[in-house]
């Protein structure tokens, strides 16, 4: 990593890893945000032969079901309701640490919130950093900084502004950060060493390097912690919970929109009519008022059957287009599920699993949540023994104890995920939601069922009827629901 900037492209240079996964990090972050977000990044890019106006509209109609929010909300939502375990000790006690839990950040937000928050988008991203950072006070006393409510505060940061850093060894030949460049929320640049920081800016016209101001500190260490969602294969890189999951999102986007396609352009009934001859009246005179290109050149016939050849309407044969779409999209929010719930979607053939094979996919899923929370209270017990040293009372950091639990309602998450997943369908088909439904009771279920229990759930699909509530004024509903009753 440069340490020494004398260009503006010098300060906005990343390392090798930020080249390879930036697109995919945006990629999760516009996939969480959803359409809107998608169609104003270029996700869904404009057919060869699309006229502009076209284009606009098929943008501005899209919609799609958003299944990556879904996810990353359920597992974010088993994680945060989770026994938790806080001793701080003495710190506790600590004032300034008590005005500190009430404001991290100097922006409001609250200590559990903000770990809730960081926790959340490292789920998106795969990991995220968080900055344990101090004001630029100078000299003061305690009581000084308890009036002023001056203490060391905490900056998160996304994979897409930590832009570089480098990596050495300590006394005890441990790894370490020694540099690292992030980019602030207002465009600058904070480049930190250990024991001494600087903080650069580019001037807009001239776009010349600035430094605006720098620094010292003594805490043997960059005070800058990451927090990993799940390991990957690359050191301070974590894996997002939408890896392999968000590109199966946009597939289902683009169908939703072929599908829209193919009922407004196709799905009504078009007139054929006799073909008249180029510049012909029926008279046999010449005549100016034909048309001399569209649609009409493929909708009318050769009038040779005389009398006979009259006008009539085509079928609109849209049935099986729109059936092959629906079963497309039915496999990948099958797959969508699968990959959720770590259920292998490459390798498993269509048949049912065997009870060891789902006895194992669940014990993964819950060590895939233990490791989330053991990374997150790893990472918080690292940012408080980094307050601390601000503070220079590291000893308080010693006696915290956090503790997450090891074992997760595996069953009730998988349940919820098959909920948030079903009830996103965006096919109105009741045999794409009976199709849907039924293959993901084999995958859930395998073998420990036989045949006959799985006629009888796909019979109850089948014959389900969705319950109708009654709407006060709506004498249709209000009608079926005393029918219902009796």
């Amino acid at each position: 990593m440069k340490l020494t900037f004398e260009t503006a492209d010098d300060l906005r240079e990343t390392n090798t890893h930020y080249k390879r996964f930036e697109s995919l990090w945006l990629e999760y972050d516009h996939c969480f945000k959803g359409y809107k977000t998608l169609a104003e990044n270029g996700y869904f890019p404009q057919h060869s032969r699309e006229s502009d106006n076209s284009y606009k509209y098929r943008l501005k109609m899209g919609y799609g079901p958003n299944y990556s929010e879904a996810i990353i909300n359920i597992f974010d939502y088993y994680l945060r309701t989770s026994q938790l375990q806080r001793k701080f000790g003495p710190l506790a006690n600590d004032e300034l640490w008590q005005l500190f839990q009430n404001d991290v950040d100097y922006y409001g937000k609250d200590y559990n919130i903000f770990l809730e928050d960081v926790r959340k988008r490292a789920s998106i991203y795969g990991h995220m950093g968080i900055l344990v950072d101090a004001p630029r006070a100078g000299a003061m006393t305690r009581d000084e900084a308890i009036k002023n409510k001056v203490y060391p505060f905490y900056v998160a940061y996304t994979p897409l502004d930590i832009l570089d850093g480098d990596e050495g060894k300590d006394d005890y030949g441990k790894p370490i950060l020694t540099a690292l460049k992030l980019r602030e929320r207002d465009g600058t640049y904070k480049i930190w060493e250990i024991n001494q920081w600087r903080h650069y800016g580019i001037e807009k016209d001239s776009e010349n390097v600035v430094l605006i101001e720098s620094g010292t500190y003594d805490l043997g260490a960059i005070p800058f912690v990451f927090e990993i969602n799940l390991p990957s294969d690359y050191v301070r890189i974590g894996t997002s919970d939408l890896k392999n999951i968000s590109g199966l999102d946009l597939s289902i986007y683009r169908n939703i929109m072929g599908v829209e396609e193919v009922i407004e352009l196709a799905a009504f009934p078009m007139m054929r009519k006799p073909m008249k001859r180029a510049a012909m009246t029926q008279g046999g005179h010449q005549s100016s008022d034909y048309d001399e290109s569209g649609v009409s050149a493929v909708l009318e016939f050769d009038p040779s059957q005389g009398d006979s050849a009259k006008p009539d309407w085509l079928k609109a044969e849209v049935k099986n287009p729109l059936d092959a779409i629906s079963a497309w999209i039915v496999w990948k929010v099958g797959e969508i599920y699968r990959n959720a719930t770590l259920e292998d979607a490459s390798a498993e053939t269509r048949q049912a699993q065997s009870g060891y094979a789902l006895t194992i996919k669940r014990e993964l899923l819950n060590a895939s949540l233990e490791t989330r929370a053991k990374n997150l209270s790893e990472a918080e017990k690292q940012c408080i023994y980094f307050w601390c040293k601000w503070q220079q009372k590291p000893e308080l950091a010693e006696d915290i104890i956090i503790n997450r639990p090891k074992k997760f309602s595996v069953e009730e998450l998988k349940i919820d995920l098959e909920n948030a997943i079903m009830s996103k369908s965006i096919v109105n088909s009741e045999t794409f939601s009976a199709s849907l439904q039924k293959k993901i009771s084999r995958d859930s279920l395998g073998e420990n069922v036989n045949d006959e229990t799985y006629e009888t759930i796909d019979k109850e699909i089948d014959s389900y009827v969705e319950p109708v509530v009654p709407v006060v004024g709506d004498r249709e509903t209000e009608g079926a629901y005393r029918g219902v009753l009796g």
